[in-house]
């Protein structure tokens, strides 16, 4: 009974370790690199309402040189690199200076960002995200997508970084219209939990919880916290042992259905931009940024849409929710003509249901398999320990 104040202090220890390696500074990476990519999206969508710099709008910015500058997206290519942090783009008409010093670029690839599985299966890697500095050089005509705000400077209409309004800047391959779709669909982590910070973590965990046995082991009544400390020392690897990795299959199974669920509410996201969940009816315009009349119409079947519109770059978006949620009605997202709009970063997209009802619904189902696959997961981990934790009493006393 003496004894018992100290093994609770060593438990305490124990758990402490446990959790700070295992779950806190994995956890905050998890949290930095999730709000990063939420953070991407975001301005991925506000850019689509910003209007598009033309000459007629890098005229009006040098005309209000004294004023705190406007806000503009471009698409071009890479004229040439000056110095370590500016570039040059243009796109045949307009030439704008971009200033990237400490600015995050993400390169969008073909291979690494875009399928043909009609958005159904596991968003694949998403696009690179590095610092300008640590990017050495690029070809000639590298396609770039800049948004943020462009202010006159030294007789040059300059893209300039702030905190109010961050830089988006997006190397690309492939067609400038599908860049907005790509990237929606592709930005973000498979699994936020493995990030930079968790390898070095869990190895360090592991090891102060085996040193914590070995130093323990030595004192014959610190047994049970001593055993305690291995079990937890192999928790890196667990996942990978039975009957854990049974268990870890079905996590990984639930938590593929909630990645994919939030990509596609991602992507139904895309043309709601444009509305106002208020005030849409059955059938609601907006006006681009380009100044196209953009639509939502509601139609009762697919042929209706497919006899109708422009088909060949029509994009269906058909989330994972049970029948029962979709498929009474369909809405159509295009210009007035059932045409996909000029503007590269308005799509026309068909969703099988009320979209602002389709988006609350994929992402509560997605937080629902999300939580499901890491009950899942922990409930094989914590058996498997106490299996360790029984054969480790077995062949240590």
């Amino acid at each position: 009974m003496v004894l018992q104040p100290q093994i609770l202090l060593h438990l305490a220890g124990i758990l402490g370790i446990t959790a700070l390696f295992y779950f806190l500074i994995p956890g905050i990476g998890a949290f930095y690199i999730r709000s990063s990519w939420r953070k991407f999206r975001k301005l991925l969508a506000d850019s689509a309402l910003y209007p598009p710099l033309n000459y007629a709008a890098l005229r009006e910015t040098e005309k209000s040189e004294d004023s705190p500058g406007r806000i503009y997206r471009f698409f071009g290519h890479l004229q040439a690199m000056q110095g370590d942090s500016e570039v040059w783009v243009s796109d045949g008409k307009v030439s704008v200076n971009a200033k990237l010093e400490h600015v995050h670029v993400y390169i969008l690839s073909v291979g690494s960002s875009w399928n043909n599985s009609e958005f159904r299966e596991y968003p694949v890697q998403p696009p690179r995200r590095v610092l300008w500095e640590k990017i050495s050089s690029l070809p000639e005509y590298t396609h770039m997508f800049i948004s943020g705000k462009i202010e006159w400077e030294q007789k040059k209409g300059v893209f300039k970084d702030s905190v109010d309004i961050p830089l988006l800047v997006i190397i690309y391959e492939g067609e400038k219209k599908n860049v907005l779709i790509r990237a929606m669909w592709s930005g973000r982590q498979k699994n936020e939990y493995w990030n930079p910070f968790t390898p070095g973590s869990l190895a360090l965990g592991s090891f102060s919880l085996f040193i914590y046995f070995y130093v323990l082991l030595g004192f014959p009544q610190l047994l049970l916290p001593a055993l305690i400390a291995l079990s937890l020392s192999l928790i890196p690897v667990v996942p990978l042992l039975p009957p854990a990795v049974i268990f870890y299959y079905y996590y990984r199974t639930f938590w593929k259905r909630g990645r994919v669920l939030r990509a596609q509410r991602d992507l139904i996201r895309i043309p709601l931009i444009h509305f106002d969940k208020e005030n849409s009816s059955l059938r609601d315009s907006s006006v681009l940024a380009t100044g196209e009349v953009y639509s939502m119409r509601r139609f009762d079947n697919l042929d209706q849409i497919f006899d109708m519109a422009d088909s060949d770059s029509l994009h269906l978006i058909q989330p994972a929710l049970p029948k029962q949620l979709m498929e009474k009605e369909y809405y159509l997202f295009s210009n007035e003509k059932l045409q996909r709009p000029r503007d590269p970063l308005a799509e026309i997209m068909v969703v099988p249901g009320k979209p602002f009802a389709l988006v609350e619904e994929c992402e509560k189902r997605a937080m629902k398999y999300e939580l499901f696959g890491l009950s899942i997961l922990a409930i094989g981990i914590v058996l498997t320990e106490l299996i360790l934790f029984i054969f480790f009493s077995y062949v240590l006393v």
